[in-house]
């Protein structure tokens, strides 16, 4: 009986030795899962940098020039002393918080170590088939993620070419060709903004998407960290109820060893000491079997452990990739925005433009419209007074062909006239022909009486003369 105690003390020692084995295995895991842990409050933004008061950095770049007084100087150096101050605690408040994070990972340590030395028993609810599973459902996820990354990627970039297009193209129209090149204008620009806005909301839609997915995500973590707390929950028991187990078999062993020394003592009772002895031989052989069971399917949830910490570490990676190229996406999207309003307000300004180029083809319009009308209206006066001037005309060509007729007739009479005009004028001029000679001989006559009159004169002078 005393080699039998024996042989089970050591069985008992070897198994300690194996767990405490197991549990440097379980640290080294754990260690692995802790790093997983931290790298998941990273992507949820729970980093110490995020914690840091910006505020609180304030330049300390500030030079008193040499024309200040001492005073000045004095006060800002007070000030420099009170950043100092501020920045000291800020330091103290960050040191505080880091010991803080190294306590909450430490305390997840120790919990994966819990929950990795009892999980074999409590395990049965999630196998690893599940975890592989759900593993394979967030790979998915990101992978869905990621192409329709992609494909926003591939729209800004689309996006970017026309709002680069819509940049380049000519906005300005003669003023000659005002109406047709407006309209298609219009009809143009009209269609790129319905184009683009949705665009802008089929991105805004994209984006919803992706932050239900993230979403989805981390609900889907936050369930396993339940499951994982409810785990750790049922491995307490599970640990409180092999306790008890060690302290039976403690207690089995105190029995058997009382047994041992009270054998010589008690010989009557020999007989129900042996068969206690098979019952407790039968007992240890089956917490020897359940040891075994438990040390395999500790091995089996270990493994299973690790694969899932690898998963989750390649999971919080690739998120953190998501995270990052959301907010590029996000930083582009706010880029293209102020694009979008640079060029609503660029046609705005051509809409307006325009607008002041077509009330001015509406006034002139007008204007010829007005001169139109009241060139109508002048034609029709025009008309009018020509179509009376027309019938007066053609009662002035009616009398005047009556007033030719009449000077016709006239004529007619004044040709007639005019012969015996001409007859008389021959007459007159064969008497004033004779008339001149009358006349020609009259004035011979006058000039030999008037040369008779100039000798009788110079003779009467010449008899005077001689008289005296």
């Amino acid at each position: 009986m005393s080699s039998d105690s024996r042989r089970i003390r050591m069985m008992l020692r070897s198994k300690s030795r194996v767990g405490s084995n197991n549990d440097s295995g379980k640290r080294k895991n754990s260690s692995i899962i802790s790093k997983t842990i931290s790298a998941s409050k990273l992507c949820r933004c729970d980093a110490l940098g995020s914690q840091i008061d910006t505020n609180a950095l304030v330049s300390l770049d500030r030079k008193p020039s040499f024309n200040h007084s001492s005073k000045n100087r004095n006060d800002t150096r007070v000030v420099m002393q009170e950043q100092i101050e501020k920045l000291e605690e800020d330091l103290r408040e960050t040191r505080e918080k880091l010991c803080f994070v190294e306590g909450e990972k430490k305390e997840a340590i120790n919990e994966l170590s819990e929950i990795r030395q009892v999980a074999h028993k409590e395990i049965d609810g999630i196998t690893s088939s599940e975890l592989y599973e759900e593993v394979r459902i967030l790979k998915e996820l990101l992978t869905n993620k990621q192409e329709e990354l992609k494909i926003k990627d591939k729209n800004i970039k689309c996006l970017k070419l026309e709002v680069e297009k819509a940049i380049k193209c000519d906005l300005t129209i003669p003023e000659k060709d005002v109406f047709s090149p407006v309209k298609a204008f219009k009809i143009r620009v009209t269609d790129w903004l319905s184009d683009f806005k949705r665009r802008v909301q089929e991105l805004e839609d994209e984006l919803e998407k992706k932050k239900l997915s993230e979403s989805k995500i981390f609900d889907a973590w936050l369930a396993k960290t339940r499951q994982f707390e409810e785990i750790k929950i049922e491995l307490e028991e599970s640990m409180l109820e092999i306790a008890s187990l060690h302290e039976k078999i403690e207690s089995f062993d105190t029995s058997h060893t009382k047994i041992s020394t009270e054998k010589e003592i008690r010989n009557e009772n020999e007989e129900i000491a042996s068969s206690k002895v098979k019952a407790l031989n039968d007992e240890m052989s089956l917490l020897k079997r359940e040891m075994k069971l438990a040390n395999e399917a500790e091995e089996k949830s270990r493994e299973a452990l690790d694969d899932l910490a690898l998963a989750l570490k390649e999971v919080s990676y690739e998120a953190s990739e998501a995270k990052d190229k959301l907010c590029a996406t996000q930083q582009e999207l706010g880029l293209v925005k102020k694009e979008v309003r640079n060029l609503k307000e660029i046609v705005k300004s051509t809409k307006a433009r325009y607008k002041m180029f077509l009330d001015e083809a509406k006034r002139e319009t007008e204007l010829y419209r007005n001169t139109a009308e009241r060139l109508k209206l002048e034609a029709d006066e025009s008309l009018s007074s020509w179509n009376g001037k027309e019938m007066s005309f053609i009662e002035c060509i009616k009398e005047v062909q009556e007033e030719r007729d009449l000077a016709l007739h006239e004529a007619t009479k004044l040709n007639e006239s005019l012969k015996e005009a001409e007859q008389r004028s021959k007459a007159a001029k064969e008497e004033n022909y004779k008339l001149r000679d009358i006349l020609k001989q009259a004035i011979n006559e006058a000039n030999a009486a008037k040369a008779a009159s100039d000798l009788a004169r110079r003779e009467n002078s010449q008899i005077k003369q001689d008289a005296l």
